[in-house]
């Protein structure tokens, strides 16, 4: 399929416009994907921004997100099907904007390509200390001392390329040994990649609980793809009802306004003396998460700190 990328040629000011509607109409008018960036992205002006909905959001509504949620200077960016007629639907937003002048925009042909290859191409074998993740399409050989997972990541989180879940993976390769008899707890599961790293890891029992179902059905798969659809990895819903009462090992990777409500179920669910990880927590984050959990009965500890995210550890109190 032939693609158009259509690009704003001014940087809007998120102050002046409406963000939100001017995606939602570019969406309206036929666009594949729309994208907001930074228009001062790569220079000493860029704004990182980390913004969360709040507890409980399924779908992102920035009008629900406190403090700044666009950079001050936004450029927009957008994927159109080759038939779109992109002047005719710049010219109708711009009437529906009512804006004074016509926008100006660029649109750039991008050459026909198997666009799966492509986006599967980008994924690369990561190898930990023990743990080797790869994907179904690499040819690579495997290090027979290493321990492979393969996965699937379709649209769920989790491929171990990012900070919050090598921190994870890291934590878990230095708690878990092949004789281990430890039960986990992944809550917030995704592609069911920690579940599948603790098993392998030599945890006999592992429960997932993730709030996407399409994401369970993805971990699904990904258990059956490494061997391990033998009953020892089972994933639920938040609103079902998991059999086991507490678990020696918890890990959470999640965000740090869920995990902060999370507090009193994970600690619910968490065995006297039992070890907490918990991810997606950023460095200016990590006080308030502790405290919570140091709330909910655990002794918390930031254990380990990559690329502005930390991973907090913490045992439940006797």
């Amino acid at each position: 399929m032939v693609l158009q990328n259509l690009t704003l040629l001014f940087p809007l000011e998120s102050s002046e416009v409406n963000l939100d509607l001017i995606g939602e109409l570019l969406l309206n008018y036929g666009a594949l994907s729309v994208s907001f960036e930074d228009a001062e992205k790569g220079t000493d002006s860029e704004q990182p921004l980390f913004r969360e909905p709040p507890p409980g959001a399924v779908e992102w509504d920035s009008s629900q997100v406190e403090g700044q949620v666009f950079w001050n200077s936004v450029t927009v960016k957008a994927l159109f099907p080759s038939e779109a007629g992109v002047e005719a639907i710049m010219l109708a937003i711009g009437s529906d904007l009512e804006l004074p002048i016509e926008p100006r925009f660029i649109v750039e042909s991008l050459k026909d390509e198997d666009w799966v290859k492509k986006v599967q191409s980008t994924f690369k074998p990561i190898a930990f200390k023990k743990i080797y993740i790869t994907f179904p399409w690499r040819t690579e050989p495997i290090d027979p001392a290493m321990i492979p997972v393969i996965l699937e990541p379709g649209s769920a989180f989790g491929t171990g390329e990012h900070p919050t879940t090598r921190l994870c993976i890291r934590w878990l390769e230095e708690v878990l040994t092949e004789r281990s008899e430890e039960k986990l707890l992944d809550y917030g599961s995704g592609s069911g990649i920690l579940s599948i790293i603790a098993r392998k890891l030599g945890c006999p029992e592992v429960a997932g609980v993730e709030i996407d179902q399409d994401a369970i059905e993805i971990a699904k798969k990904n258990v059956d793809t490494n061997d391990a659809a033998d009953g020892s990895i089972q994933f639920y819903l938040p609103s079902e009802r998991i059999p086991d009462s507490y678990y020696s090992l918890t890990v959470a990777n999640i965000l740090a306004l869920p995990l902060i409500q999370l507090a009193p179920t994970i600690a619910s669910k968490t065995a006297s003396g039992g070890r907490l990880a918990l991810s997606g927590v950023l460095a200016r984050q990590a006080e308030e998460v502790s405290r919570a959990y140091a709330e909910a009965g655990f002794e918390m500890h930031q254990a380990l700190l990559e690329g502005g995210w930390v991973l907090l550890t913490g045992r439940k109190r006797r």
